[in-house]
């Protein structure tokens, strides 16, 4: 099953990182897509999901790293044309 993944979503897995959010964003029965712009809102808040997920910097590109890795982008180009 394929899910839209947006940045709300995103943030709130990582804020939550051993909810249950993250845990679906990690299930293999799911097909994650996002748009490519996603990664902007993540780092325009970053500071505000360290604060609130008391995640180290390290912890934080970690979980970001594998939750991108099952991610399939979208690019903007392609959203336009939609």
């Amino acid at each position: 099953m394929d899910l839209v993944v947006d940045a709300n979503i995103l943030i709130s897995s990582l804020i939550s990182s051993h909810g249950k959010t993250f845990e679906l964003m990690l299930n293999d029965n799911f097909s994650l897509i996002a748009p490519e712009f996603i990664f902007e809102e993540v780092e325009k808040y970053k500071e505000d999901i360290l604060k609130k997920s008391n995640l180290s910097e390290d912890e934080f590109n970690l979980f970001l790293s594998i939750i991108s890795s099952r991610i399939n982008i979208i690019p903007y180009e392609e959203l336009k044309s939609l």
